[in-house]
């Protein structure tokens, strides 16, 4: 069954840094994956992605160079972020 769990500490950690370049941003981490349910009940949960969700303001959605940039911003973020946890 697909299943997410939270990742409270790498989201508390992720919104910190994402808040280094928005005040405002709202951001967290969580994974996407699998619940395998035994037959007798219990669970386990494999995982199979980490996902990052970023909620920030932007002046103009149509200007194309300001939103590229601000995934370059994000995804360097998330890179050293992913660094500091291998």
């Amino acid at each position: 069954m697909w299943a997410t769990n939270d990742l409270p500490e790498l989201s508390n950690e992720f919104q910190k840094s994402i808040q280094q370049l928005q005040s405002q941003v709202q951001a967290n981490a969580y994974t996407f994956g699998e619940d395998c349910i035994h037959a007798d009940g219990p669970a386990d949960f494999l995982a199979l992605e980490t996902d990052f969700n970023v909620i920030l303001q932007i002046n103009d959605f149509s200007n194309e160079n300001e939103l590229g940039e601000w995934i370059v911003k994000v995804m360097h973020v998330i890179e050293i972020s992913q660094r500091k946890r291998s």
